[in-house]
Order: C-alpha cells, then structure tokens, then sequence
C-alpha cells in the first residue's frame, strides 16, 4: 500500500466528519499520551485485540511505524467512548464483530487465532470486496440515486464492516505523530522565512 495515496482516499461518512482537524489531533495526542498498558473504554479486550490485528496487517511496520506503533487501536477507542453516538458505536462494534464471523466461515478460527497467511487472506479479500463497492458506487447512473436527504443515491460501501475499520485505521494513523512526521514526512516548519528577498533587477 501507498500510505500517502490511501491518505487521499480516505473518506468522511460519519459525525466525524464535522471534527476540525486540530481537534483529531487533540483527541489522538491524548489517546497515545501513556506509554503504560492501555484500559479501554469502549473496546472489551477481545475487540482491542481483533482491531489491533486488523489495523496492523492494514498498516503493518515497514521501514515506517505501524498502526500497533501509531497506538490506532487507543485512538478508535477514544473515538467510540467519546465521540460517536450510540448508534455510531455499535456499528463499529458490530464491524469488528462481523470480520471475526468471516474468519470462522473461512479459517474456522478467530482472526487473532488464525495464522498470517489466513489473515493475509482475510484482509486481502475483504479489501477486493470494498474496492468493488467503491467501483459500484461510482459508477452508478443518476437514475440509480434513490430519495434521501440530499437526493442522492445512498452508497454502499461504507455499509462494509472493513471499510469501517480500514477507515478509521488510517484516520488514526495519519493524525499520529509517527504517521504524520516518519510516513509523510510532514513537517511544520520547512525552512527559514525570508520576508524580504533582493530578486535583482529584471532582465
């Protein structure tokens, strides 16, 4: 994965959404504040566990940290307990829940329990799934839009339980320091400011 093109194409579907980005900043600053072992709030300990597998083989430590290493799974914890709605929450909830239900159809385990290449196998299908769907909602036709708020068709592939966790995984990521200042290399004071500059005389 290109982590700076999958940081273009991260999209906003929820209340989330409204959140100045100086406030996700905030809200991950105070998620990732303790080096100490972590107590959920939102998540039981298996969720923590699922979600951390997951965002870690979305963002697995390369050359550049890792989502375990950017400390995503504290910052969704944050997010559910203390940002999203009821109804919010219990759907990412029932995301971690349903990517746990397709690695018992498929592997028979629990992801935690699978192995890497049953969880390799797992995410990279789940992932073909939510790349189809986008294709889908993209190229629907005007006349496929069905009545809503704003008229418009209602989109698919956010419904998916992995667009939701990869989502909020790169959310999270890339509103960390390590994500922000070792993958994107962003950096809040570039160089020298010269209010005044002799460009010589014109040619």
């Amino acid at each position: 994965m290109n982590r700076r093109d999958a940081m273009r194409g991260l999209a906003a579907t929820s209340a989330l959404s409204a959140l100045p980005f100086e406030t996700l900043l905030e809200i991950g600053r105070a998620a990732r504040a303790s080096s100490a072992p972590t107590s959920f709030q939102a998540l039981d300990a298996h969720r923590a566990a699922t979600l951390r597998q997951a965002a870690e083989m979305i963002l697995p430590r390369t050359d550049t940290p890792g989502a375990t290493d950017a400390k995503v799974a504290e910052f969704i914890d944050m997010l559910l307990h203390s940002w999203m709605d009821a109804a919010e929450r219990e759907g990412f909830l029932g995301a971690i829940d349903q990517v746990d239900r397709r690695a018992l159809d498929e592997h028979g385990h629990l992801l935690v329990d699978c192995s890497a290449a049953q969880q390799l196998a797992l995410m990279t299908t789940l992932d073909a799934e939510v790349a189809a769907l986008l294709l889908g909602d993209r190229a629907a036709p005007a006349d496929e839009y069905v009545e809503g708020p704003d008229d418009r068709r209602v989109p698919s592939a956010p419904e998916h339980p992995f667009y939701q966790i990869k989502r909020l995984t790169l959310l999270g990521y890339f509103t960390s320091e390590p994500g922000m200042t070792e993958t994107l290399r962003w950096n809040p004071f570039p160089g020298r400011w010269e209010p005044c500059v002799n460009i010589g005389e014109p040619s």
